[in-house]
């Protein structure tokens, strides 16, 4: 079961993302007495091999503005810790209640327009790749 969710988040993250809205629930039901915090460090860390191999891959077709991702970055790693820290707060019991809702509530987001990364994104050329304006921060 875990390894049938894991290819099926793998696939949802890569076309659409948000694959951990399945790789999670299947964590907590295949293991259901393990800590939270152990459980979604594991869903983490798929998660961060799949963006690291995608940033790897874009930066080879793009070039990439580092300095300004880099504070982006170091951002991200000391918020990711603070809620890393804040999931060892709250009873396991709580979050496995709260899991659901939690669920519901990133489902509910609306979604980007389908036309979003064509007017917004970096102008690109080759296969498949679409023609727009250049306003994005990171891409010279």
């Amino acid at each position: 079961m875990l390894t049938g969710a894991s290819l099926l988040a793998g696939f949802v993250d890569s076309i659409v993302g948000g694959g951990e809205l399945i790789l999670v629930p299947a964590l907590f039901a295949v293991f259901p007495h393990a800590p939270p915090a152990t459980l979604l460090g594991t869903n983490k860390s798929a998660s961060v091999w799949g963006t690291a191999t995608a940033t790897w891959r874009y930066a080879r077709r793009v070039q990439v503005r580092w300095s300004a991702l880099l504070p982006a970055a170091l951002v991200c790693l000391v918020c990711a810790w603070l809620g890393a820290w804040a999931v060892t707060l709250i009873s396991a019991e709580q979050l496995r209640r709260a899991l659901p809702f939690i669920r519901g509530l990133c489902c509910s987001t609306p979604w980007p327009k389908r036309t979003w990364a064509c007017t917004t994104g970096p102008a690109m050329t080759g296969p498949a790749m679409p023609v727009g304006p250049r306003r994005w921060p990171l891409v010279p």
